[in-house]
Order: C-alpha cells, then structure tokens, then sequence
C-alpha cells in the first residue's frame, strides 16, 4: 500500500489512539505539486543583526563552544565591507560590549537565543524599526542604534550567504519534501507542522539551529557545515520533529511508569537525532547521518550506549518490524 493510501489510516489512529500499526518505509509516497510547501524561508536583518551581536560578543570573551556540525564562520562574515567611521566603530564597540555583559549571560531576563528575542525579531518587517516590539527597552535602543551601521557594512554580505543557503535548502527540498514529511507524520504518530517559517542567519547557538514551537520557527547558521546540502535537509527535518515528539515523550514517560524506571531527560533528543538520520539515509542510501558525521554519538561512552540501544530497538520501528508500542518497550527496559 502507498503512503498516500495508508494516511487516512494513520490519520485515525493519530485522532482515536486505536490500534498499533506497523508503519513501514517506502520508496514511493504521494508527492504533490508544490513549492516548498512545508517550509518558508527568511533572511531578516533585525534576527541577522541580533545573532551577530551575540557571536561577536562571544568571540570578544574568547568564548569558543561551536559544536563541529556549527563550525564553519568564515572570515569574510566578520569582516565589514566599508571601514567603520571613528564613531561606528565607537558605538558598534559599545553594542558588542552590552552583548557581552547583558544578554550572553542573560541578565535582562530575555531568554536572550531563543523564545523571547527571536519571536519578535521574525515577525519585524527589514524594513520597520523597533519602536513597537516588545523588547526590554536597552536592548531595542542599542539594535535600533547600530543598524544602519550593520545594513551598511555587513549585512549585504550576510543577506546574499543566507540567499544562497535558502535556494539550496529549496534544491534539496525538491522532490524529497513530500516523503520526508510524510514518513516523519506516521513514525512520530504526529501532524506536521506546516508551514515552518525558517530564518537564515549568520549564527544560530553552538549547535548551528534552534527552534521554537506553537507555532513552529526554525533559525539556522547560513554558513554552518552542518547546514549545507543534504546536511542542512536534515537539520530542517530534526529542528522541525521537535514539535512533534509529544506523543513519543509521552509514551516513553508512561512506559518508564509502568517499569517503575527514570529516564534520562535527554532520551527523547537522541532518538531524534537517530530518526532524522534514518529518514534521510531512506531517501539517500549513501547518506552518513549528521551524529554520526559531526560527533554526536562519539562524544562519551553515555552517548555510544545511546546509539546501539537506540538502534537496536527502535530501527525496528523504523523497519517496520516491530510496533511503536514494542519500540518504547524495549528503549525504556534497555535505556539506564
């Protein structure tokens, strides 16, 4: 049976709960004509402008905590297009250093990489100012004072980098959307959450992307290696199953009770860094999932006892040899 035909089965299943069907991949899924459906992609300066700051201000503490999939902030992004005036480099000066004192620490309280901050900063037109956005009011006046030093000196560069990352991500998309999303639908037993909005820019966290949920936003670093090609396809596919793991946690969490077992906070993460990998390696035999070609799984000996458990019970699942609910079982008797 083709996956367009099972999904108004797993549709019911996801609505009621009834029922444990084998889900089993596929080479064939119903694609249907469109342009990026699933996602939307950005670049917007006022984010761009705020995540520089903070990758500048870390560079000024010596702080230096890039994951290896982030790795890749190549010089010609730091570097302005035009000398800055004694005077822009004076207030630019200033604004690295409130970064470095008030928002890399937190101090503001603004949550300063993801919820609050990015929020608003997405939803601003590049072209609007920040008079009405609810931000705390010293770190709107020193965005609204060095933009027009980064619109100039920084950011054409910055906005042509995040161009071609978003026509790449939109090359990898064609043709491999539609079964991507649909595979990621029946294993996580969760709707997609479409559409993404996807911002490009020129950091994004340690790990090279992050995400917020309710509805779904996905930030990710241009120039990271883990964001180009196929790796970026999966980067898009993991930051965006993070809103869809609510039926798995639940089902790991209720299983721990019955087998009066804690389990590690993280569990959850790592089967989606394995399922991301597995789902791509499904479209692309060849591919080497990103834990495996940037480190995840190698990290400690805590992280490898991950991997074989994770892969010798739940790519089962994946398979379609076994139930979900089989899947959980094993994870949770197995996972210590």
């Amino acid at each position: 049976m083709s996956l367009d035909a099972a999904l108004p089965t797993i549709a019911l299943v996801l609505a009621t709960g009834l029922g444990d069907p084998i889900v089993t991949p596929t080479s064939t899924c119903f694609v249907r004509a469109s342009d990026s459906a699933s996602f939307e992609f950005a670049s917007n300066p006022w984010l761009n402008l705020y995540n520089f700051l903070v990758k500048e201000a870390k560079q000024a503490r010596g702080i230096d905590d890039e994951g290896l999939g982030a790795r890749g902030y190549v010089a010609e992004d730091t570097a302005a297009i035009r000398a800055l005036s004694a005077t822009e480099a004076a207030e630019w000066s200033n604004a690295v250093d409130f970064f470095s004192r008030q928002v890399l620490p937190d101090r503001l309280g603004i949550d300063s990489l993801v919820q609050n901050v990015n929020t608003v900063l997405t939803l601003v037109s590049p072209n609007d100012d920040l008079a009405a956005v609810p931000l705390h009011p010293e770190l709107r006046r020193v965005l609204q004072d060095v933009i027009p030093i980064y619109r100039s000196a920084w950011w054409p560069t910055h906005d042509a980098r995040n161009q071609r990352w978003i026509a790449s991500m939109r090359s990898q998309l064609a043709g491999r959307e539609e079964c991507l999303r649909q595979r990621a639908e029946m294993v996580f037993r969760s709707a997609w959450p479409s559409p993404v909005h996807v911002d490009a820019t020129v950091y994004a966290s340690w790990f090279g992307a992050y995400s917020i949920h309710h509805p779904t936003r996905v930030t990710v670093t241009a120039n990271a290696q883990g964001s180009q090609g196929a790796y970026g396809l999966e980067v898009l596919l993991h930051e965006t199953a993070h809103g869809m793991l609510d039926r798995l946690e639940s089902a790991l969490a209720g299983e721990a009770t019955r087998q009066s077992k804690r389990l590690p906070p993280e569990l959850s993460h790592f089967v989606l860094f394995y399922t991301a990998g597995a789902l791509m390696k499904e479209q692309q035999p060849d591919y080497l999932p990103f834990a495996e070609r940037f480190g995840i799984w190698t990290r400690n000996d805590r992280t490898r006892r991950y991997r074989a458990v994770i892969e010798q019970e739940w790519q089962p699942y994946l398979s379609g040899e076994r139930t979900f609910a089989d899947a959980i079982c094993a994870l949770v008797q197995r996972i210590r």
